[in-house]
């Protein structure tokens, strides 16, 4: 079996784990779990907890603060597509208000 077909079905069982426990799993029969050679910091960062430990602590919670800052992006992309600064005394200053400004969401309930 070739390197990158056991790199592909390694990815789909890591992607199919629903719980920590199936991912140790996965790790502890592929004997990765316990190689310490296998593993490197975060972004090549030793010492990196300050930076790991910043955020969110559930998953749900981190998951919705990466759609907000989506929204807050193409909102933010919209102010300069327009000719406004979004720091600027022009720009909406709420998101609903940009939303409903920009995109022509009602009330900017996204």
């Amino acid at each position: 079996m070739s390197m990158s077909v056991e790199y592909h079905e390694l990815c789909v069982r890591l992607l199919r784990s629903e719980t920590e426990e199936d991912v140790v799993s996965v790790l502890r029969d592929r004997r990765l779990w316990d190689d310490r050679s296998a593993w490197r910091p975060y972004g090549d960062i030793s010492n990196n907890r300050g930076i790991v430990g910043n955020q969110q602590s559930s998953p749900v919670a981190a998951l919705v603060e990466k759609l907000v800052n989506s929204i807050d992006a193409v909102l933010i992309c919209e102010c300069w597509r327009k000719g406004i600064d979004p720091a600027g005394a022009d720009a909406p200053p709420t998101m609903q208000m940009a939303a409903e400004r920009f995109l022509g969401i009602r009330d900017g309930r996204v």
